[in-house]
């Protein structure tokens, strides 16, 4: 997708997948130096591109800045010995550095990862309304998670109280939900269109994985455990999220 809508070169583009090893094996120094090569020599006028599909949980807040009380967290292949990627340390070292006049977009397909880089603003699509929310409980508070000029925008693949869902059902090989639906809204509706318009578009799918399994478990005919099972998978609900560090016009075009 970034290269057929959006020109990235193949020089531009870092990409760390599990089976990999060395440097591209996504461990928790490894993303962190990731990261550092994303924003090195970013400067007004870039755009960039950060994609996380995988694992995310929560954990117990210790600064006092979670409305909710907890941090969410992104899970490194090596996260039972170097820990959790707490949500503190991506909005430290992605967020806080970016540049004026440099756009950062970021997709994160992972389980509670509505607020996963902790930026001030967050909302959803609400029959196609939208309604821009604070996420920190005093100004002094959101400053320290702003950036150093630039914009920043994260659409997570569903609220921090809610779990991400696998699915092959929408388009045939199995991959994150949130991640189909950004590519088939960016596919579907072009690179012109509106923020308002791509969250809508994650949303309808979502709501369509929703139904299909819904009609599975009342078909299905499976009982026992794997009926309570396919049930409960089916009355999920998966709300993708809107994060910015700024309040902007959610009807303008999509600055990638």
């Amino acid at each position: 997708m970034l290269q057929t809508q959006f020109s990235f070169l193949d020089e531009n583009i870092r990409m760390m997948t599990d089976d990999q090893q060395g440097a591209l094996c996504p461990t928790k120094s490894n993303i962190f130096l990731g990261f550092q090569w994303l924003l090195q020599g970013a400067q007004a006028g870039d755009k960039l591109f950060l994609h996380f599909s995988g694992h995310g949980s929560q954990q117990k807040d210790q600064d006092g800045d979670e409305k909710d009380g907890a941090d969410e967290t992104l899970l490194p292949t090596d996260y039972r010995d170097a820990g959790h990627i707490l949500d503190d340390e991506v909005n430290e070292r992605v967020v806080n550095p970016l540049p004026e006049g440099v756009v950062l977009h970021s997709v994160i397909d992972a389980c509670h990862s509505g607020t996963a880089m902790d930026l001030r603003y967050y909302t959803k699509c609400k029959r196609g309304t939208f309604e821009w929310k604070d996420n920190y409980k005093s100004p002094h508070l959101a400053r320290t998670k702003g950036t150093a000029g630039g914009v920043a925008f994260q659409f997570g693949a569903c609220k921090d109280s809610e779990v991400a869902q696998d699915t092959a059902e929408l388009g045939g090989t199995n991959s994150g939900a949130a991640t189909y639906s950004f590519i088939q809204a960016i596919e579907f509706g072009g690179r012109s269109q509106s923020y308002g318009q791509i969250l809508c578009r994650m949303q309808r799918s979502m709501d369509k994985l929703k139904k299909l399994r819904e009609d599975s478990a009342a078909g299905g005919g499976a009982g026992g455990q794997l009926g309570r099972w396919m049930e409960k998978v089916a009355a999920q609900k998966q709300t993708p999220q809107l994060s910015c560090s700024s309040k902007i016009d959610l009807s303008q075009p999509l600055m990638l």
